[in-house]
Formats: C-alpha cells, structure tokens, sequence
C-alpha cells in the first residue's frame, strides 16, 4: 500500500455506558464477538493494520478482554469523564505522537459495531481518491459514522475545546458517500437497544 493510502482507525471506547445500566459497550456482544472485536475484525479486512482504541472508564477490563488482540493500540483517556470529544482529542495526540505517517484516519464510536464491511471498503476507496476531504457515509439522507478525515485535520482537532461537540468538527470540508447501509446510523445508547438488536 502506497503511504498515501494508508489509513488507521480510531475507536473511542472511554465512555462510561451510563445507559446500559452497569454493562460495558466495548464487551457487549455480536455473535462471538464483542463489539470492539466485531469492529476490528472488519477492519482488518477492510486493510487498515493499525486500529487505535481509546480506552478510560474501566480500562483494564476492556483490555484484559481484548489481550490476545495485537492489532490494538491502546491509548488511555484520562479525562473522558469530559466526554466524547476528549477521546477524539486524546486518540489523534497517539496517532500525531507515532512514528507511523498516515494519510487518513477511520474514527468511530465503538456503539456502533454492525456497519458493513462492504461500507468499510466503499468509504476508504472513495477517501483514497478524495483524501483532501472529509468522508461520510450516506443512508437515506442522514450521515453517520465511520468518518474518514484527512491527517493535516489533527492540529485544528487538538486546537479546539475540550468541551467541543464532536460532530462540529466535521461539518466542513465532507463529502458524504451514500451506501445502502442502515447500520451506519444505528448506535447502541440504551440497553433495550441492545437486547431488540438483530
């Protein structure tokens, strides 16, 4: 793969799953998988090497369920109780910090584990011919996530307030790419979600 092509991915898993009264997102179950498994896997597959997890409300837990899965980087939040935004922050400082140059970066919450692989592959062909832009996914008129977003975005990332609404970051410059893929906007927020899923 050319280094322009080479993207990473970023899940934020830090959160403290207030709603899912005392269970936590990234262990949650689809099929065999966890949800941060059933993320990584597609991603693999998707060909991105280098998946970077952040993790903050019970850490361990979540990396003590995930140890055999040396695809991982690891990056602890600190100050998630801040919120998503935080997370964001802390993930792009790793990824800014490393050694590893890459055009892109894949981010998404870890609530939403069921996007196609097929989705994957569609948004990272289009950012690869777009890399100067913002990429999202399109369903029925509404974006949702993976959002791919160029590496020079890191500075005005880590500029902004810790207290930044996540999605403010990405409203310009975005190119949405319309798939025929509902789990795109289908996050997991609330145990009785999580228990009608399909």
């Amino acid at each position: 793969m050319k280094e322009k092509d080479n993207c990473c991915a970023l899940i934020l898993a830090a959160g403290y799953s207030r709603r899912m009264k005392g269970r936590l997102k990234p262990l949650l179950n689809v099929g065999n998988n966890t949800f941060l498994e059933e993320i990584g896997e597609k991603l693999q597959r998707a060909d991105i090497k280098d998946i970077y997890v952040v993790i903050g409300h019970r850490a361990e837990e979540v990396k003590k369920a995930h140890v055999s899965d040396s695809s991982f980087r690891w990056v602890y939040n600190s100050d998630y109780p801040a919120g998503q935004f935080s997370s964001l922050q802390a993930g792009v400082q790793q990824i800014k910090n490393s050694e590893k140059k890459y055009s892109g970066i894949l981010y998404q919450p870890v609530d939403i584990p069921m996007i196609s692989l097929k989705t994957y592959q569609t948004l990272l062909r289009v950012f690869h011919s777009r890399n100067s832009l913002i990429i999202k996914p399109l369903y029925k008129q509404k974006t949702g996530h993976p959002v791919i977003f160029p590496f020079k975005l890191i500075p005005s990332i880590l500029a902004q307030p810790i207290d930044t609404i996540t999605s403010r970051v990405f409203e310009k410059d975005n190119h949405p790419v319309s798939v025929p893929d509902p789990y795109v906007l289908k996050d997991f927020d609330f145990l009785e979600d999580y228990n009608k899923m399909d």
